[in-house]
């Protein structure tokens, strides 16, 4: 093909693109762009040093990126996660390659930072949490640099905010909550500041209110719930005041769900399950009336699952327990259907895991430990598969360690102490395994400091008591730690008396046990007192020190 009907085929196929790409025909867009930047290229190999074919091969890169972007963006919303995430990696590419022809191009660099900051949300929902934190990072240099050109870019900023929530949920998933505060309250800063300047902006308020919501669950798992619960209802307050129109404006239905959902979780944490129920009930209609306006909506049915599953737990709280289980087996038929439509996408196969997991708790709490077990292990089983898959995925090897330490202590009520402690040794393993991981994560020590306890538990039944006091007193110096961080934390100023009453309660028996050896021997052979004081004096003076 000769250099002018080469370059009238790259010009119709460029412009049949964007006659495509301006009807929202996407996937068509991409085919003809395609084919415009190959011809192109060919155009170059005879020529390299045409600055027009340069410049044209530029611009169409620009606009084939954003179209496979968006398509991208389409698949992530379906939850067809791997396609997007090789859609978002492709348009990366793209524009990677643009940078290289126009370097100093701001707006392909912002465009550059958003991809990135969507590939690390595909890769969120893919549970690849440290790959995700990486783009996360990657998209806020290339927009503080951006904003080091324009200090004065309320743009620039707005997506310096954007970047820091998105890298603290991330964080916060990785149970790096510590680091995820300081990245939320640094966006919530910067947005308040724009809200400042423009307070007029309805966009500003939405996303003060996304930071609070996310803000406030860090704050829940910090265990500062009073803290949590004012972040809470001041993102509801301001969801609630943003103007909307039903049924179209789903987002906000969604939101102000999310947020409803969020604040029962804190009031059900506190104890207030009556005001939780109320708070869940009416999430639960939002979602409910979402899910009938896009039935086939991925999202929407998750989130209604999530809600089902969340009145279910208040519900056994309250002592309801068969209608907290009608809830889970509902929650649970929703995220069945999502893992079978999705192709067994690991979000979903990780929602049904944790319904199980709930049935079982919820079961085991009608005195049905066998069924329980059932639930427990059918929990277990699709964990360790997500494990397989995923080996470093540090959510899946929580998620195994918590179910092992549910069943040991299902196998404790059903007075099966070895069978129990063989679990719980292997939870405790893993809990130990992921604190090694990262020394730092008070999430990982908790979850040390509680199989500890619960290993105590069932040596004590055992009536080994030394060995399940050792246990005791491991776990209380853990929470005395995290008491210490944390001083405000509800869950840790609870366990630490717990903890120290076991202790004593062990020190006690010891003694008496020591006592009673020493009157036994007495009875049959002249006593050896200096032998039996000793051990006497060991046990006394470890009361003392406890005591102190």
């Amino acid at each position: 093909m000769n250099r002018l009907k080469m370059e009238q085929n790259a010009n119709k196929y460029f412009f049949g693109g964007l006659r495509f790409y301006k009807e929202g025909r996407i996937p068509e867009a991409i085919i003809s762009f395609d084919v415009s930047l190959k011809l192109l290229h060919k155009l170059l190999e005879r020529n390299p040093d045409n600055q027009s074919y340069h410049g044209h091969v530029a611009f169409l890169l620009g606009y084939m990126g954003h179209c496979i972007y968006i398509r991208g963006m389409s698949l992530h919303r379906d939850g067809s996660f791997t396609q997007a995430r090789e859609k978002y990696e492709e348009a990366l590419i793209l524009y990677k390659s643009l940078l290289l022809l126009k370097p100093e191009d701001m707006n392909c660099r912002l465009n550059t930072g958003i991809i990135l900051n969507n590939l690390g949300n595909c890769l969120m929902s893919m549970g690849q949490l440290a790959t995700a934190g990486e783009k996360y990072r990657e998209s806020l240099l290339i927009y503080h640099s951006l904003l080091t050109v324009n200090p004065d870019s309320d743009i620039y900023r707005n997506y310096v905010a954007m970047a820091l929530n998105n890298l603290g949920v991330c964080l916060m998933d990785m149970g790096l909550f510590r680091e995820a505060r300081e990245k939320y309250e640094t966006s919530l800063k910067i947005r308040r500041n724009l809200l400042n300047a423009r307070p007029d902006d309805i966009s500003y308020r939405k996303k003060i209110a996304d930071n609070l919501n996310n803000l406030g669950n860090c704050l829940m798992n910090l265990g500062y719930f009073k803290s949590a619960r004012i972040k809470y209802e001041e993102s509801l307050a301001l969801r609630r005041g943003l103007p909307h129109s039903a049924p179209e404006d789903t987002r906000y239905k969604e939101e102000l769900a999310a947020t409803l959902n969020n604040l029962g979780n804190c009031l059900s944490e506190t104890g207030e399950w009556e005001q939780a129920m109320k708070k869940y009930e009416e999430s639960l209609l939002l979602r409910i009336s979402l899910f009938y306006f896009a039935p086939d909506n991925f999202r929407f049915k998750e989130n209604l699952g999530m809600t089902f599953n969340n009145q279910a737990n208040c519900l056994m709280n309250m002592g309801y327990t068969d209608l907290a289980l009608q809830k889970y087996e509902e929650a649970l038929l929703l995220y069945r259907s999502l893992v079978r439509s999705s192709s067994g996408n690991p979000g979903y196969k990780i929602d049904v895991a944790m319904t199980l997991n709930n049935m079982g708790n919820c079961l085991w709490n009608m005195g049905n430990s066998v069924l329980a077990m059932e639930k427990y292990e059918e929990s277990l089983v699709l964990y360790r598969s997500l494990l397989q898959l995923y080996p470093d995925n540090f959510i899946y090897k929580s998620n195994v360690a918590m179910t092992l330490n549910n069943m040991g202590s299902c196998l404790l009520s059903m007075k099966k102490f070895d069978e129990a402690l063989k679990l719980y040794d292997m939870a405790l393993l893993t809990c130990r395994e992921l604190l090694a991981s990262d020394p730092c994560n008070n999430l990982y020590k908790s979850d040390v400091a509680m199989s500890l306890n619960n290993l105590g538990n069932c040596l004590a039944e055992l009536t080994l008591w030394e060995t399940a006091e050792k246990k005791f007193l491991e776990s209380v110096s853990l929470y005395s730690s995290l008491l210490l961080s944390d001083p405000d934390n509800e869950l840790y100023k609870e366990e630490v008396p717990r903890l120290q009453d076991k202790i004593k309660k062990c020190l006690v028996i010891r003694l008496i046990k020591c006592l009673d050896g020493l009157a036994e021997r007495s009875l049959s052979q002249p006593p050896d007192y200096s032998m039996a004081e000793s051990e006497e004096e060991s046990i006394l003076e470890e009361v003392r020190l406890l005591l102190e």
